[in-house]
């Protein structure tokens, strides 16, 4: 089992050492009623957020119900929010129930109420937010309403009496080390809305023997449940969760030349992070991306086959493959994260046949010689890679790629920003649609249940990934949208 993997080393530095997180003065309030501090949210909607004490020499303690409404000076008013630090540091509080007109329970709301023993959360609330209930050391059980998409970073992390979740149908996304740390969770069941469990969620329950995983889940990023009986159970060699290479388990002998099996969808980052014995290996048609971490430290590799469907290398991938002197990059590669190829020493050669050069880091190539390695590229592109940043630095020779594969434009999925969304058409259901930042970090995966759909997401640059064809969108910021 790696020894260091994520968990390990923030499990009590965020919890216990670092000062209290705060982005505003949560102490500020508009009213107090029945013992409930409140701050207006919107005037002319009516809502107010629920606040912590003023009076930062008491807090909230014994069991809390919050209204769902709320009379003020005339008005009535809906609680709508769980402001940022609300409940922090209430060990005396030991249950809570929130009304239906929750929406969030915001950053640090019950954060170390280690007398929490009961809490009641309703459908209709929309976010966890990060480490909303960290520390409910009391906490022994707690029901996900379908109607959360996404359970935010650290949400219940170290919450050590945590006996069972029940996370209903609807959630889609488990975030980074939303359960880190949950010593007393024998099992969990994932729902089959769910697409992706991120990076260290169930890390360190080290009583978690059974996982219930179904196929729709696509995406399970690293270390997510490293450190749990389920893992440690595991013999060495490839360990998989149903299509997902979830990682190699143990030491891979010298001199080994891999094949990853067939019909694999995915290889979660850091999967054969610092395997020095890995000579080469062969990845299988299908996989989307070539992950974080995933073969960093993999100094005895020489060569690696990337399959035609990957269309982002991620940041790390290959930091530190001193044996690395050539690589092939598809067609459709359309961004490479930052230090993806840091510390290749020995690369001598570089295949790009992407048409347009891809999206690349400054540092993404930092510790090669760029201008003593040779750059091949399609001949009709050369002109591009000489103006684009990073490649215009590499020994650029043009080069006749044949079997490049074209996407007819007739009937293919397109893709484009419009009204401060990215617009997906002439889709089929079930399609899955992949969203990544320019750093190549996924912030959003979603399936198509008609020809067309929306993903609303911040204004900024992404690259969208859909039925093999990528594009890269730019959404605008609307006039009065956060």
């Amino acid at each position: 089992m790696k020894a260091t993997f994520l968990y390990n080393m923030k499990r009590y530095l965020l919890l216990f050492l670092l000062p209290l997180y705060s982005i505003v003065d949560s102490s500020a309030y508009d009213f107090e009623k029945d013992g409930i501090y409140y701050t207006i949210k919107s005037a002319d909607n009516l809502e107010v957020k629920v606040v912590s004490k003023a009076e930062r020499t008491t807090s909230y303690s014994g069991d809390v119900t919050i209204p769902e409404t709320v009379d003020h000076e005339g008005n009535t008013y809906r609680v709508t929010e769980i402001f940022i630090n609300a409940f922090v540091n209430c060990r005396d509080l030991t249950s809570v129930v929130l009304p239906k007109s929750i929406v969030d329970v915001n950053y640090n709301a019950f954060l170390r109420c280690a007398g929490l023993k009961n809490v009641v959360l309703e459908e209709g609330l929309i976010n966890i937010y990060p480490r909303a209930f960290g520390g409910c050391t009391n906490l022994t059980s707690i029901t996900i309403p379908g109607s959360v998409h996404w359970i935010y970073t650290e949400a219940f992390m170290e919450c050590t009496g945590l006996q069972s979740i029940n996370i209903l149908e609807g959630v889609d996304t488990i975030g980074s080390m939303a359960f880190r740390g949950c010593t007393s969770l024998t099992s969990v069941t994932i729902p089959k809305s769910v697409v992706i469990i991120w990076d260290g969620a169930f890390a360190g329950c080290e009583n978690l023997a059974t996982l219930m995983i179904p196929e729709s889940v696509k995406f399970i990023e690293e270390y997510a449940f490293n450190g749990t009986a389920w893992y440690d159970s595991q013999p060495d060699g490839p360990v998989y969760i149903n299509d997902i290479l979830y990682e190699y388990k143990g030491k891979i002998p010298p001199g080994t030349r891999l094949t990853v099996r067939e019909k694999t969808s995915y290889i979660s980052g850091s999967a054969f992070k610092d395997q020095p014995g890995l000579l080469s290996v062969i990845l299988p048609e299908g996989i989307p991306s070539i992950n974080n971490d995933l073969f960093s430290g993999c100094t005895g590799l020489e060569s690696v086959s990337i399959p035609r469907s990957v269309t982002i290398i991620k940041w790390n991938a290959f930091k530190d493959c001193t044996s690395l002197s050539s690589i092939t990059i598809p067609e459709k590669v359309s961004l490479m994260g930052g230090d993806a190829f840091e510390g290749c020493s020995n690369l001598k050669e570089v295949k790009c046949k992407a048409a347009v050069p891809p999206v690349c880091d400054a540092d993404c190539f930092s510790g090669v010689e760029q201008r003593g390695c040779k750059l091949y590229v399609p001949e009709s592109s050369v002109e591009a890679y000489r103006n684009a940043p990073v490649w215009q630095n590499f020994d650029i020779i043009a080069t006749d790629f044949s079997g490049i594969e074209e996407i007819s434009a007739e009937g293919s999925v397109r893709i484009y920003a419009s009204g401060g969304s990215i617009v997906l058409e002439n889709l089929s259901p079930g399609m899955p649609v992949a969203v990544y930042d320019t750093t190549g970090h996924k912030v959003k995966t979603v399936e198509a249940t008609g020809s067309r759909m929306e993903v609303v997401l911040p204004a900024g640059f992404y690259v969208v990934e859909c039925a093999g064809k990528v594009e890269k969108v730019m959404l605008r910021a609307l006039s009065g949208r956060i």
